[in-house]
């Protein structure tokens, strides 16, 4: 079986036998036996001595695989390419429940993978914009690649459906329950599992920056008559979010945690610069670092965490819940989803500028990855 060589990890590294199977994929000997509070990392592996600086978001090369760590050990390695129906595209790559989920369409097909293993496959060609697991079911928030629209899928079985439908984020499993919301022809809905309800808006509502479902009703994020900044509208309550008058909103979304939170991105005209703001549900406001936005953003209950990457006008930095750190030279955050706070321990997944292995930032020490390539994701 040839192919197995084209892997970066050679067969001594992955091991061979009754862990690789046919298609390439090695599962070590870890793999599954890991809690609820392990860290899982993402990573891409070139081959050894490529510079995969110059080809990073440009698709695979020969070679490539993908590693996923737990407490960083390797556990999972699938190769990457059209023969193998794996995607390098890190929007394509997912951590859920201990497992890694891809995504990858040949023109024709959608294949959805759980650990290099094919759990569906549909006559659609798909970007997967969201993926929950819930009770053993796959919840799919798809975008059509080469049409507008959207699809909602519970285990590939096409649920909802809307060919103009704009989406609000993406799905929140809340109370034993899958939601999401959209908007189609100037019309708002909310979709429970699998239900979809229209929303009324009052007369007063003149644009939604954003929507989603807390508890049974709708959170909104709207621009108001009378109102010079967003404003939102919770269980018939209004509140404005506006800091001090902001100079120019340049988007102002609902951050996906267990907490409300807000993430408004301030331009700044005639500078050409922004600045990420954050806005939480006690009214406290958040400004990390003017001229400078959030590569990476964590909310929980315990606080917020971020990192922003090093700009001509700002040094790198990590925001631990008002504690700062300098990010370490030459490392950056390459994913957005590469900050976990657990247990008040806080993890940062960081990439080398200078194309070495990657690292994870652990409350000021770090530990290397074994791989060549960028990291991708915590969880």
């Amino acid at each position: 079986m040839y192919f197995l060589f084209l892997c970066s990890c050679s067969l001594e590294q992955i091991g061979h036998g009754p862990r690789s199977d046919a298609d390439g994929v090695w599962r070590g000997p870890s793999y599954g036996k890991h809690m609820s509070g392990t860290l899982y990392a993402v990573a891409m592996d070139y081959p050894d001595g490529y510079d995969w600086r110059a080809d990073l978001g440009s698709g695979p090369v020969d070679g490539l695989c993908i590693v996923m760590f737990a407490d960083g050990a390797p556990v999972l390695k699938i190769p990457v390419g059209n023969l193998y129906e794996t995607d390098s595209d890190p929007q394509r790559l997912r951590i859920r429940s201990g497992h890694l989920y891809t995504d990858y369409t040949d023109g024709m097909e959608t294949v959805i993978k759980r650990d290099g293993e094919e759990i569906q496959r549909y006559d659609a060609v798909e970007e997967i914009v969201d993926l929950q697991v819930l009770d053993g079911a796959i919840h799919t928030l798809c975008r059509p690649v080469s049409d507008a629209g959207f699809v909602y899928r519970v285990d590939g079985k096409e649920t909802v459906f809307r060919e103009n439908g704009t989406l609000f984020g993406g799905l929140r499993v809340y109370d034993n329950s899958v939601r999401f919301c959209f908007s189609n022809q100037s019309a708002y809905y909310k979709v429970m599992d699998g239900k979809v309800t229209k929303v009324d808006l009052q007369q007063d509502v003149l644009e939604v920056a954003d929507m989603c479902v807390i508890e049974d009703g709708v959170c909104l994020l709207a621009y108001l008559a009378g109102f010079s900044g967003p404003v939102l509208m919770n269980d018939g309550t209004r509140k404005s979010v506006d800091y001090f008058g902001f100079i120019d909103v340049a988007s102002c979304k609902f951050m996906m945690t267990d907490s409300l939170c807000i993430r408004v991105r301030n331009s700044h005209p005639g500078l050409g610069k922004t600045t990420d703001i954050l806005w939480f549900g006690d009214d406290k406001w958040v400004i990390p670092q003017f001229f400078s936005r959030l590569a990476s953003v964590w909310v929980d209950k315990s606080g917020w965490y971020a990192v922003s990457n090093q700009t001509e006008d700002s040094q790198g930095m990590i925001f631990s819940n008002g504690k700062e750190y300098e990010l370490p030279a030459d490392l950056y955050v390459y994913g957005d989803g590469c900050v976990v706070s657990r247990d008040t321990t806080l993890y940062v997944g960081l990439t080398s500028g200078k194309g070495r292995s990657p690292v994870i930032w652990k409350d000021g020490t770090l530990d290397t990855l074994d791989v060549n390539g960028p990291l991708i994701c915590l969880r």
